[in-house]
């Protein structure tokens, strides 16, 4: 008969280590939550120059007058 003497028995993982309704669901918050983070600045940064230009707006109005605040919106 064989026995695996040199593997040391592991003990059942307890009820805190375990996936749980409650941490999937924080877990699916957070990745939507970053999902929209990434979403919200690519968005920004591909509309702002179209509406620029197709508004045609000049990039900076004057020289005493800070840029246009189109992404601050």
């Amino acid at each position: 008969m064989s026995t695996s003497a040199g593997v040391p028995a592991q003990a059942p993982a307890s009820s805190n280590d375990r996936w749980n309704r409650n941490s999937v669901t924080v877990l699916t918050i957070c990745i939507l939550g970053w999902a929209f983070d990434i979403y919200e600045a690519t968005i920004m940064q591909l509309v702002t120059p179209i509406l620029i230009k197709e508004w045609a707006l000049p990039r900076r109005p004057s020289v005493w007058l800070p840029p246009l605040p189109v992404g601050w919106v």
